[in-house]
């Protein structure tokens, strides 16, 4: 996953970007920003957690991410010159953004161009992220792409509970909510994973 917006900031740096951000709060299924809306400028997760999705000709949700507190939607549009947003960020439980208008951050950029050397460096991280998830879609089993994002959120080493609910991870990773459960069901009888209540740990992995 791409760093968190505020990690290794030099605290002049952040101070001076927490001056020129705009906080925004929403409810739970509130919409922050629309597929094909004009592009304003981007946000940064402060509170709660999000999901940023495409919708099919049929309406059907295809959610490329669930994002949380520091992860950030919409940067790369800052440098692509996109008019429109190519996706929408939903709230999926109540929470709040940090948003930043494009003419205001190009400017803070330019004033510091040493943060934008590391700005860059966190929107070639989150293609990478897309990069690897269109990949992953197309090349592993719903098993292997389970155990895939149960190791992404940190279920090697702890146990974990999911960011969303099965009918949300069923869209994130393409396949049904029966399926989740069949496949959460036999990873657990292969012993690959171990439940307690609603959490989750990797056991093993996939041979």
């Amino acid at each position: 996953m791409s760093a968190n917006f505020w990690n290794n900031l030099q605290p002049d740096t952040k101070s001076k970007l927490e001056e020129i951000a705009q906080i925004k709060k929403y409810e739970k299924g509130e919409i922050v920003f629309s597929e094909t809306d004009p592009f304003k400028g981007f946000v940064v997760i402060r509170t709660g957690k999000f999901k940023i999705y495409n919708l099919n000709p049929n309406g059907k949700e295809a959610i490329l991410r669930v994002m949380s507190e520091g992860e950030m939607a919409g940067g790369p549009l800052i440098f692509s010159g996109a008019p429109n947003y190519p996706a929408t960020l939903e709230s999926i439980e109540n929470g709040s953004v940090h948003f930043f208008e494009t003419n205001q951050f190009k400017q803070f950029l330019k004033s510091n161009p040493d943060y934008q050397t590391q700005f860059t460096t966190q929107m070639m991280q989150f293609m990478h992220y897309l990069r690897n998830k269109t990949s992953s879609l197309m090349l592993l089993n719903l098993k292997e792409r389970l155990m895939e994002y149960l190791h992404q959120n940190g279920a090697e080493h702890n146990f974990i509970q999911l960011k969303i609910n099965k009918n949300q991870l069923a869209l994130l990773l393409n396949a049904t909510p029966e399926s989740i459960s069949r496949t959460f069901k036999a990873l657990e009888e292969e012993d690959l994973i171990e439940t307690k209540g609603e959490t989750y740990k990797i056991k093993k992995p996939l041979t």
